[in-house]
């Protein structure tokens, strides 16, 4: 039988082996105050904590710089990725406004942008307000493919379902009024 300290060690090294992302940050405010950011940025993204994600950005976060690491859910993954995925345009804007990089690519095998991934997974508001923000529209990721491409890949799988084929549509259209373009295209 395991004693109690024994059994405390192993559950603070599991926890450091599995725990998030963190940086050591601290901000002081007009008070003097000093502050941590009590969830690392990408958690404060999926849990669209916008206090916790100005703290970052105050305390100098690189937001350019942060993926989601190697063999987690969406390994690659930038801040400005993590935000289209949870379809929050109030946190993509904090970001742009504070340098994310619109186009930034993925750090993984498919090295998509944004753009593409809110293409990927339907979202037609993202789509637009990241093209109103002036995502390049025809960004190729890894495998040539432009989001116009991904859009037609998405449309291929979703033909026996409406209401997804109506979505990929409408989002494919949102892209050719804005000159997305195929890779065959360019």
């Amino acid at each position: 039988m395991m004693k109690p300290l024994s059994i405390l060690v192993l559950l603070v090294l599991l926890l450091i082996a599995c725990g998030e992302k963190s940086e050591a940050i601290s901000i002081t405010d007009t008070y003097g105050t000093v502050s941590t950011p009590s969830l690392d940025l990408l958690t404060a993204i999926d849990k669209k904590n916008l206090n916790i994600i100005k703290q970052h950005i105050a305390a100098g976060t690189n937001i350019n710089d942060y993926a989601v690491p190697q063999g987690q859910p969406w390994e690659g993954a930038q801040p400005m990725h993590i935000a289209v995925l949870k379809n929050n345009a109030e946190i993509i804007k904090i970001l742009l406004e504070n340098g994310a990089n619109i186009n930034i690519k993925a750090k993984n095998k498919e090295q998509a942008t944004p753009l593409h991934w809110a293409v990927f997974f339907q979202l037609e508001e993202m789509v637009s307000l990241l093209i109103k923000s002036g995502a390049n529209i025809n960004a190729k990721e890894a495998n040539g493919f432009t989001p116009v491409d991904t859009g037609i890949l998405v449309k291929l799988s979703v033909l026996k379902k409406p209401k997804e084929l109506e979505k990929i549509k409408n989002i494919l259209m949102i892209l050719s009024k804005n000159g997305g373009l195929s890779a065959d295209e360019l």
